[in-house]
């Protein structure tokens, strides 16, 4: 939407491109300064995003650890990730944390470990069954 508002050239030059092209929505002088609601469901959504996965997050480790009070875990798992969101920020540069962190770390766990221990996972599973 911003490459058909703007061009490839405005819109690169843009910081927020979308938040720009929002700002200059005026439907016949009537709507405008629509930026303030599409600002509001943005982040009214990343909030919600959030609550979403500090939910399956606590409710997931409280089934793999077979504790039946989930909610108990959520004391104890937001402010950890809490901590964990803000060391990378105040340790290292963003280009240096994507650098060293995820194409190190995140990126093999999640594309060779994970699916490895899913597989394994089920073979033993459909050998029990």
């Amino acid at each position: 939407m911003v490459i058909a508002t703007f061009g490839t050239q405005l819109g690169a030059a843009f910081f927020f491109p979308y938040f720009s092209m929002v700002r200059f929505i005026s439907f016949l002088d009537f709507i405008q300064n629509m930026d303030v609601w599409i600002i509001f469901i943005w982040i009214f959504s990343v909030f919600v995003k959030l609550s979403l996965y500090l939910f399956i997050n606590s409710y997931g480790t409280a089934q793999l650890l077979r504790i039946r009070q989930w909610k108990s875990l959520i004391w104890f798992t937001a402010p950890v990730l809490f901590v964990l969101s803000i060391v990378p920020a105040s340790a290292v540069s963003v280009m240096d944390y994507a650098d060293r962190v995820w194409i190190r770390y995140v990126f093999p766990i999640h594309m060779i470990a994970f699916p490895v221990i899913m597989l394994i996972v089920g073979h033993f599973r459909s050998k029990c069954m």
